[in-house]
């Protein structure tokens, strides 16, 4: 939520605006917001799309993320050795931080294979949003935390491909 955040005030959002349509106080906010509050956020998500004429995505939101939005499991996983270590730990730490999507994770060969599956009952809009950023967190959070760049090989969604598949490649 806090890179929701960071990305609504670049879109130009005041904080007040923000505050309005969240109705919550912003310094309060983690990723269990999401689940309760999804019409809340669906709102703000809409609102920035508007004000900046575009198709709000989950992957710009990744932009400002941060792996201190996580808390003490961003400083978990920024203890992790390798990929493995990594890969483990976040699925343990997933359950903790985010509470909308299960999270499996599996290996094959040398393949490291992430699958979220939805939870709660979420607005669509906002459940493509959500998955959009994960796969996108895991990419940069990877990488950001290794070193090493994550080559995604497959990504498979619930839903048709967009018209235009830019942002995913």
């Amino acid at each position: 939520m806090t890179s929701s955040i960071r990305y609504a005030r670049t879109s130009g959002l005041t904080d007040r605006e923000i505050r309005k349509i969240l109705n919550m106080d912003l310094d309060q906010l983690d990723l269990s917001a999401l689940q309760q509050f999804p019409k809340q956020l669906l709102h703000l998500i809409q609102t920035i799309s508007q004000k900046n004429s575009i198709r709000f995505s989950g992957f710009h939101v990744t932009q400002f993320m941060k792996i201190s939005d996580f808390g003490i499991a961003g400083y978990v996983l920024m203890s992790c050795r390798n990929m493995a270590q990594l890969q483990e730990k976040y699925q343990y730490y997933h359950r903790l931080i985010g509470n909308v999507t299960r999270l499996t994770v599996g290996i094959e060969g040398k393949d490291v294979i992430f699958s979220w599956k939805a939870i709660k009952d979420l607005p669509a809009e906002i459940e493509r949003i959500v998955m959009d950023y994960l796969v996108a967190s895991i990419t940069i959070h990877s990488y950001e935390l290794t070193g090493k760049k994550l080559q995604i090989k497959k990504a498979t969604f619930s839903w048709p491909a967009p018209e235009d598949i830019s942002e995913y490649l």
